[in-house]
């Protein structure tokens, strides 16, 4: 019942997710609130690390439910942490469409990228997060490895202004490695590892 799901919000809200998967009903077929218990029993399975579970419970949720940006977080960061990375960046492409002012999941899909050595998409990526204006220690982090990326494609010019914490975000791209920017994606929603759950989740 709704006391039981309020309940339950205010027990993940304190971290205590093996309380929430006690107390909420097995079954939710019928439920009217089904979407809350859904993403509370993935949220919290997540952060228990019961990923298998909590991906069977996170994708049914999508699948009813297809603007459930959270559980879209959660599903980014638990492919990355399993290095599903090709799974990752289509959860975090729903990320970026349902809330497309935040930085981190563009950051994200750029480490994912530059892993994989596809350094150009990464750029983009990086590009895209930095303009969204992050805090100070987030946008110190892209630039580095903004440059990383950069002087793997043999632009060092660029590599040199990223590093520069008072330079334009576009100095870096106003050499031989510019490249024309990625239309942003529409969005229609509001809004564990070096990243984990923090870098998308919260």
């Amino acid at each position: 019942d709704e006391a039981t799901l309020l309940r339950c919000s205010w027990l993940a809200r304190r971290n205590r997710y093996d309380e929430v998967l006690q107390q909420l009903p097995r079954r939710l077929e019928n439920s009217p609130w089904r979407k809350d218990a859904l993403r509370l029993v993935g949220t919290s399975l997540f952060h228990l690390g019961e990923l298998q579970q909590a991906e069977v419970a996170l994708t049914t949720l999508v699948s009813e439910f297809p603007d459930e940006l959270e559980a879209y977080r959660l599903l980014g960061a638990m492919y990355y942490d399993l290095g599903s990375n090709s799974l990752a960046l289509k959860a975090l492409a729903h990320v970026q469409r349902l809330a497309p002012s935040d930085y981190r999941p563009h950051q994200l899909a750029a480490v994912i990228l530059a892993d994989a050595e596809k350094f150009q998409e990464a750029i983009q990526e990086l590009r895209l997060a930095l303009e969204e204006h992050p805090p100070e220690h987030a946008e110190s982090t892209m630039r580095r490895d903004l440059a990383r990326s950069l002087i793997h494609i043999h632009d060092f010019q660029g590599a040199i202004m990223a590093l520069q914490p008072d330079a334009p975000v576009d100095a870096a791209f106003s050499t031989a490695g510019r490249m024309p920017l990625v239309p942003r994606k529409q969005g229609s929603g509001a809004e564990r590892s070096r990243f984990g759950s923090g870098a998308v989740t919260r």
